[in-house]
């Protein structure tokens, strides 16, 4: 938009100024845009307009503009004359430019210059004039709000720290440039210049400079340049440019890069080499100058250092600067509690870093931290934030009390810690800031199973910290963050992690319900990603494990368990992960086992708001050798990216990814045994609400099963590798460039002795009873399922429903949009069948609608059905096959109000 502006003001500067003389041609006005690239990014468009011209002489009226990545520009105005004497052109010029610097500090420069350009010689002199000295912003701050900790002072006062309030300035220098250059003989267009410049600022150092550049003028039109500059104050920095000119006095036919004299008494004026690739005509110098105004930063001040320090006569440190307590128990806080100076009713604690402190001398090795207290780690003398591993650490566990920041600290658990940090409830709202904390370890003894407690009333905001939870013990789980009923609020850069790893477990008596391996758990609580880059993540680790008639319901490796939430996502580049690896499980006698894996979010019922962008939603599961018998029923719901039943989804962010997975290797369900799966979907939303206005996005969900065996009486219903599973849901879909897809493949799967099979595989969307109204253009639902070396026998039933687009058995469907594709794909390869067992095999189609009314009212809308067996499918073995239809309706309305629909039915 901005450089449209530009464009506009040039375009109606030079008219105007062709239009006042009478012997000014618009058609000889010269346009030149340049683009630059490397070390900084700008554009520049410049005119220059006849106002009187002859054949050896112009006086011309022009007009600039600069627009650089940095959001610095310019606008300028000016004019100048150029004469031909002899064989060479001679020229004054001056421009005055509006300088808008990044942080919006607006001001003028003049530039007058003077040039001379021949066929073989060139130079030029540039002078920069800026009309203001100092241009003062209206941040005045502490330094150590600038990052400037120099001022500090710990020392007039034992307990108060003291800074100097700085005034943010930054001046445009003043200054010249100066370049000469000579054609490279016997080729045409080429030219070298070499040059310098200076510049002189007033509170800081000066700039000298020295450039380089080499210019091929490829034909009138385009020109290509490589410039590099070399200063004291950005050191060296390269530059590639193409310059594009229109008009000028050059005949029309005229492609030659070398051309008359006359004909280039509009060639661009060549300045500001110093900031070539900036967006303003001068450099500019930011510094904070010392208005040498004293400040008090914090009061209530008390130092500590694990090092230990002598205080007055050899006395152990008192907590001042000067000499700073020891380390911290219970009665050095007692006594800065009692202190009603300078402690009392709120305490700021400053812990040197690059130290352990051990928190022994407290009850249960628990530091209580009281309400209004706050702790900050800082490095050496205390003077800056500490990071990284130079942040101190506490071992053992922290218990707040509300009203605290914690700042720049490490917790380690010392072996006898659940929680590395609890949020005590007392009735009142607690507001707890953590920036730039680090609690737990991950896979290790030194990490605790939950990382962060937070009690209903809780108010929890995060930023740059890293929350760990870590268990291997099968009675706990590792979670990063609980949180019930309050708020939690995630600003830049945080990683909460949780992690479960169990082994070896045999329950044959009730256990309590678990939630294993959960980054956050935050249930009837708000949850606000308000900033980017955060990673959310949950997983879990279950080898040989045995549940025996007992109930249980375990929520496995999910990066947020949200139920009843309200979710906020807006900010950018989010990551939210659950994965879950189980391998060889045994469920059997009276078990009745849910398990809920692998999700990104758990929030039935939730709100999600979702308007950042860039945010990728992600489940996986992996299941290998699973044994399901002896009347056992077991519900799985695994490598789901949310699963959000009855949940309200509002998706206007762009290009967001939510992707489910599934891989099931070798199972084995018989004797009795029931078990309902639902693997690999993007969005399990049944009964909910989806508004989709955002565009770009991307939901997907794929499951593989490979060696499955149901016997006995066994009954198994899956839902495989679907986009969304949406039945009795409302869809709003007005966002466009959408992508729905969903794909299952079922490899070497037996179905024998009397087993109830439903299969719901590979398909981007399921919404039986649901009503959709898909008014957005070009989005795409496609479903692709396949099965290889299957084998149905023993009076078996298997009912196959797969590789749809869509299938919204009842409701309405109402597609207003264009360009949207449906497709389905059901691939049937080697499957083997006898005589009394019982196939039904649906699908591969563009839209399964049974029951459903359907409104085609927007146009070039495609639904198209493939399906393919690489034999014949017997009907005398009770086979039954439908499929590959572009649209299956059975029982529907259809109405297509549009035009150039299309449906196609392909079926090998």
């Amino acid at each position: 938009m901005r450089k449209q502006i530009l464009s506009l003001t040039f375009g109606l500067f030079s008219y105007s100024l062709v239009a006042q003389s009478a012997v000014a041609d618009l058609n000889k006005t010269a346009i030149t845009l340049w683009g630059f690239s490397g070390a900084e990014t700008a554009s520049e468009l410049q005119l220059l307009s006849p106002l009187i011209l002859d054949q050896d002489f112009v006086f011309f009226g022009g007009g600039e503009g600069r627009l650089a990545a940095n959001k610095g520009w310019l606008l300028g105005i000016g004019g100048g004359l150029r004469k031909i004497i002899k064989s060479q052109i001679y020229g004054g010029y001056v421009f005055a430019d509006f300088n808008n610097a990044p942080g919006n500090n607006k001001f003028w420069v003049i530039s007058p210059g003077f040039e001379s350009f021949g066929e073989n010689w060139e130079g030029r002199v540039n002078g920069y004039i800026p009309l203001k000295d100092r241009i003062y912003s209206s941040s005045v701050d502490l330094a150590e709000n600038f990052g400037i900790y120099k001022y500090e002072d710990f020392i007039t006062s034992p307990h108060t720290i003291y800074d100097h309030l700085l005034q943010d300035v930054t001046e445009p220098a003043i200054g010249f440039d100066a370049e000469i250059g000579r054609a490279v003989p016997h080729i045409a267009g080429l030219k070298l210049f070499v040059g310098g410049y200076y510049f002189h600022t007033r509170d800081f150092s000066n700039i000298t400079g020295c450039t380089a550049r080499i210019s091929y003028q490829l034909n009138r039109y385009t020109a290509f340049e490589l410039r590099d500059k070399y200063d004291n104050a950005k050191k060296n920095q390269f530059l590639i440019g193409v310059k594009f000119t229109l008009g000028g006095l050059r005949a029309k036919n005229d492609s030659k890069p070398n051309v008359e004299l006359s004909e280039r008494l509009l060639d661009p004026i060549e300045h500001n080499f110093a900031v070539s690739g900036n967006g303003n005509s001068v450099p500019l110098k930011r510094d904070f100058l010392d208005t040498h105004q004293v400040v008090k930063v914090k009061d209530h001040v008390w130092y500590f250092d694990a090092l230990g320090s002598s205080g007055v006569n050899g006395i152990a440190g008192d907590g001042t600067f000067l000499h700073p307590f020891s380390g911290i128990d219970a009665v050095t806080l007692s006594k800065i509690q009692n202190d009603q100076t300078f402690g009392g009713a709120y305490a700021n604690f400053y812990f040197n870093g690059n130290n352990a402190y051990r928190l022994n001398g407290f009850t249960n090795q628990r530091f209580t931290l009281p309400a209004n207290y706050n702790i900050y780690g800082r490095t050496t003398n205390y003077l800056l934030p500490a990071t990284a591993n130079l942040r101190p650490t506490f071992i053992g566990g922290l218990d707040l009390y509300g009203n605290n920041n914690l700042e720049a600290i490490a917790l380690k658990n010392d072996g006898t810690q659940d929680a590395g940090i609890l949020i005590v409830n007392n009735n009142d709202v607690r507001n707890v800031f953590l920036n730039n904390v680090l609690v737990g370890e991950n896979n290790s003894h030194f990490g605790y199973t939950l990382g962060v407690n937070g009690q209903s009333s809780t108010i929890l905001t995060l930023a740059n910290s890293t929350i760990y939870g870590y268990s291997s013990d099968p009675t706990k789980s590792g979670n990063g963050i609980v949180i019930n009923g309050g708020t939690i609020n995630f600003l830049n850069n945080n990683i909460i992690s949780g992690n479960a790893e169990f082994k070896n477990i045999n329950y044959n008596t009730n256990q309590p319900e678990f939630s294993f391996g959960n980054g956050l758990v935050a249930n009837n609580a708000t949850i606000s990603v308000l900033g980017n880059h955060n990673v959310i993540s949950g997983n879990s680790v279950v080898d040989n494990i045995a549940l025996q008639n007992m109930t249980v319901t375990w929520a496995s490796g999910t990066g947020v368990v949200a139920d009843s939430a309200h979710i906020i996502i807006s900010g950018n580049d989010n990551t939210f992960s659950g994965k879950v690896v189980t391998t060889n499980a045994t469920s059997s006698g009276t078990a009745n086992v849910q398990w809920f894996g692998g999700s990104s979010f758990l929030g039935n019922g939730a709100n999600f708001a979702i308007s950042g962008r860039g945010n990728r939603f992600s489940g996986s599961a992996q299941a290998n050798n699973i044994n399901v018998t002896s009347g056992a029923a077991v519900a799985l719901v695994y490598g789901n990216a949310i699963m959000g039943n009855g949940a309200k989804f509002n998706i206007s962010g762009r290009g967001n990814s939510f992707s489910g997975s599934a891989t099931l290797n070798n199972a084995n369900i018989n004797n009795n045994a029931v078990i309902a799966w639902i693997f690999g979907n993007s969005i399990m939303g049944n009964g909910a609400n989806f508004s989709i206005s955002g565009s770009g996005n991307s939901f997907s969900g794929i499951a593989s099963s490979e060696n499955t065996s149901i016997d006995n009486h066994s009954i198994a219903a899956w839902i495989f590798g679907n986009s969304i599973m949406g039945n009795g849901a409302t869809f709003n879909i007005s966002g466009s460039g959408n992508t729905f897809s969903g794909k299952d493949e079922t490899n070497t799967a037996k179905f024998a002795h009397d087993a109830v099979v439903v299969m719901f595989n590979g398909n981007a969307l399921i919404a039986n009873g649901a009503k959709i109204n898909l008014l957005g253009s070009n989005n795409i639902f496609s479903g692709t399922m396949q099965s290889d070396n299957t084998y149905t026998t023993n009076a078996a039933e298997v009912t196959w429903n797969g590789g749809n687009g869509l299938i919204a058995g009842g409701g309405a469907i109402n597609i207003v949009g264009n360009n949207n594709n449906f497709t389905g794909d059901l691939r049937i390869i080697n499957h083997n069948t006898d005589g009394t067992a019982n196939n039904t095999w649906t699908g591969g189609d563009g839209i399964f609608a049974n029951g459903a009314m359907i409104n085609f009212i927007g146009n070039l809308n495609k639904a198209i059905g493939h399906a393919s067996s690489d034999k014949k499918l017997d009907p005398a073995d009770h086979n039954y096959f439908s499929a590959g239809y572009g649209l299956f309706a059975h029982g529907a309305e259809i109405n297509d109000f549009g035009y150039a629909n299309y449906f196609s039915s392909i079926y090998k």
